[in-house]
């Protein structure tokens, strides 16, 4: 009973240990990826196109013009384009 006792306790031991150093691992990859993640994000800059619906919009579409243009993304990478849907007033001008 003792011998089996002893043995149990060694295998538990074991993998006690083995969980340790497995989380250990998990940890220190996951630190790393996190760097590399965030070096990606910041190098990455995807081409982006902002559409713009607008139907009778003449009051306030000069605003968001000018808050669009204003965003800080690299130009080259952005396109703006404004959908004049049918208006009646001076928002297409």
């Amino acid at each position: 009973m003792d011998l089996l006792f002893i043995a149990l306790t060694f295998v538990i031991s074991a993998y006690l240990v083995r969980h340790y150093i497995f989380t250990i691992t998990v940890l220190r990859r996951s630190k790393i990826d996190k760097v590399q993640r965030t070096t990606k994000k910041v190098l990455y800059k995807p081409t982006v196109s902002i559409l713009i619906p607008a139907h009778n919009e003449q009051e306030v579409i000069g605003k968001l013009l000018e808050k669009t243009v204003n965003l800080s993304y690299p130009e080259s990478k952005l396109e703006v384009i404004v959908i004049d849907d049918a208006s009646t007033d001076n928002t297409g001008k």
